[in-house]
């Protein structure tokens, strides 16, 4: 009996064809075609499954450009600088007489 080695669940089966991948949405291969050529090479993969892995590597139709590009992460998003607080929420001034008025300072 032979057992595949055990992968972290970050890393998708299909890394090994990335560039593949790429090749095939390049030339707008859509996710169904891509899925059956997996399955004829014994890789077990949805349709479904082959999107959610080209959205994440930012994979697309027509652009091979994309192959190398990172993999965009939650962490990567958290590290870009927020806009200053000013420029994030309007400012609110109440006098004290009558109904709030909400303006951007």
């Amino acid at each position: 009996m032979s057992f595949e080695p055990h992968r972290s669940p970050k890393v998708s089966r299909l890394e090994p064809w990335r560039r593949e991948v790429a090749e095939m949405r390049s030339v707008n291969w859509p996710f169904q075609k891509i899925a059956t050529w997996f399955a004829e090479r014994n890789v077990t993969i949805s349709t479904e499954g082959v999107r959610q892995f080209c959205k994440v590597r930012g994979i697309r139709k027509a652009s091979p450009s994309m192959v190398e590009a990172p993999v965009a992460t939650a962490r990567s998003k958290a590290a870009e600088p927020l806009p200053p607080a000013a420029k994030r929420h309007k400012k609110f001034h109440y006098e004290g007489n009558g109904p709030i008025e909400a303006s951007r300072s």
